[in-house]
């Protein structure tokens, strides 16, 4: 049922309805800021007349000064009333863009701005009345704001308004209008809808947008929760990539913007960017060489080669490497001159060349059966190291591999080595005796230089091995 709305309020002289004479006279006549004109019609830049179809912007004053006369019709002065309405179909198919409205107004009349291009719009509170095709047809509104002081909405009120997304209505309005919303897409509101003519292409109550919203959120954590859990099952079911450790991957792996950050490594199994998983099997020569590196623990068993070099010289207190390394590669902790301790796998198969030498805080050792070679000054300076057991898969022991272990008192060297170098234990000075099993088939020059008693049940004839003494023993 359309609703009749008396907009106008009974004429009163302590108000102002903003009409054409008000308009013209009080607004548009004076030569202020509160009108812009379109340029192409700009009196002030014409001779053409005003008009208020040419006005693109407006600002309603909220009071306009009035001449006041008595009942004699004789002036008595002015006055500022203030601005409470505005006419019916006032600004009706003007050129309008731009209205600010004052915030004495409480009626805005029927057709007010009917078919003005109008973008945006305020209404301000204190408003109570929207009247009938009020902004009918303004096609290129694209918001507005109700107060909470709307009571009513006439019939048409923003019919036509194709641009208008959406209206959200206050609590406040109580009577609204056949097809009021007519072609706007949609309208929140508090309380009941069903049956109501309003036109909208749909209408929704905003109990049931939070039902909705809540119902969104739900659906979307739901949604999370299962492409995380899909992620985190396809990472565990991928490949990783195997890559070097080198300066990109110290950033996106680790972490780290610098390798001379890092006082502590551990490296893990796996590693997760950007969605993909990586695994480092390889740590580049030379590349933690001089560093502040303080501890190594490789958790990984997919590391499988640690380069030439990759940690000479560096502040290195203690080392942990999981079985699965293949290789750690010629001098690799050289000059570790901070190295206390070490544990080395057995998968790596050879303790290479100059690998430990000059760690000479290097106290203890544990050469695990697996090794079968230990390679040329592989612990040579290791001064503090008191004790050394070769296991029997040892085969070989290079040239000068323990020379310069000062504090060695005890060596164990297990059947099964067939090849000891030259001057293997030269300058041990603390060794005092060696016991030589019968697999030694070869044995180098000095390799027992300084040592007072060594035990040998082979053919001695013509070696300069370096000994004092050389004796026979029986097991």
């Amino acid at each position: 049922m359309a609703i009749k709305l008396d907009l106008l309020p009974i004429p009163d002289e302590n108000i102002i309805i903003l009409n054409d004479d008000y308009l013209y006279k009080k607004i548009v006549k004076s030569t202020n800021t509160l009108v812009t004109w379109l340029t192409s019609s700009d009196p002030y830049y014409s001779n053409k007349k005003k008009d208020k179809k040419d006005i693109e912007s407006i600002q309603i004053p909220s009071e306009l000064e009035v001449i006041k006369k008595g009942f004699d019709n004789f002036l008595k002065g002015t006055k500022k009333l203030p601005v409470v309405s505005i006419t019916n179909g006032l600004f009706k198919d003007c050129n309008l863009k731009s209205v600010i409205f004052p915030k004495t107004l409480e009626v805005i009349g029927d057709f007010a701005f009917k078919c003005c291009p109008l973008e945006n719009l305020v209404i301000p509170e204190g408003v109570t009345n929207i009247g009938e095709s009020a902004f009918e047809d303004c096609e290129n509104l694209l918001s507005i704001k109700l107060p909470e002081s709307l009571r009513e909405i006439g019939d048409n009120a923003f019919s036509g308004c194709t641009s208008l997304e959406k209206v959200y209505l206050p609590n406040s309005v109580e009577q609204i209008g056949d097809n009021a919303f007519k072609d706007v897409k949609l309208v929140e509101y508090d309380g009941q809808a069903e049956g109501r003519p309003w036109g909208a292409v749909d209408s929704i109550s905003r109990e049931i947008i939070k039902q909705r919203e809540e119902a969104k959120a739900k659906a979307e954590a739901e949604e999370k929760k299962r492409i995380e859990e899909k992620a985190r099952i396809d990472f565990e079911n991928s490949k990783p990539k195997p890559v070097t450790l080198n300066d990109d991957y110290i950033k996106c792996l680790l972490g780290y913007n610098d390798k001379s950050e890092i006082t502590s490594l551990t490296i893990k199994s796996d590693y997760l960017y950007n969605q993909k998983k990586y695994k480092i099997i390889e740590i580049s020569p030379s590349y933690f060489q001089d560093s502040s590196l303080k501890s190594l623990v490789i958790e990984s068993d997919s590391v499988l080669l640690i380069g030439k070099n990759a940690f000479k010289k560096s502040s290195l207190e203690e080392i942990s490497i999981k079985e699965g390394l293949r290789s750690i590669k010629t001098g690799a902790f050289q000059d570790c001159h901070s190295l206390k301790s070490v544990k080395i796998p057995r998968s790596i198969g050879k303790i290479e060349n100059f690998l430990f030498e000059n760690c000479t805080v290097l106290e203890t050792i544990e050469i695990p059966e697996g090794i079968k070679e230990i390679g040329i000054r592989a612990f040579k300076n290791c001064s503090s190291l008191k004790e050394i057991i070769i296991p029997s898969s040892v085969t070989t022991i290079r040239s000068g591999a323990f020379m310069g272990c000062t504090s060695l008192k005890k060596v164990v060297i297990s059947s099964g080595v067939t090849n000891i170098g030259e001057s293997v234990f030269e300058d041990c000075d603390s060794l005092e005796e060696i016991k030589i099993p019968d697999s030694v088939e070869q044995i180098g020059d000095y390799a027992f230089l300084g040592i007072k008693k060594v035990y040998y049940n082979g053919n001695t004839e013509g070696r300069t091995w370096g000994a004092d003494i050389v004796k026979t023993y029986s097991e």
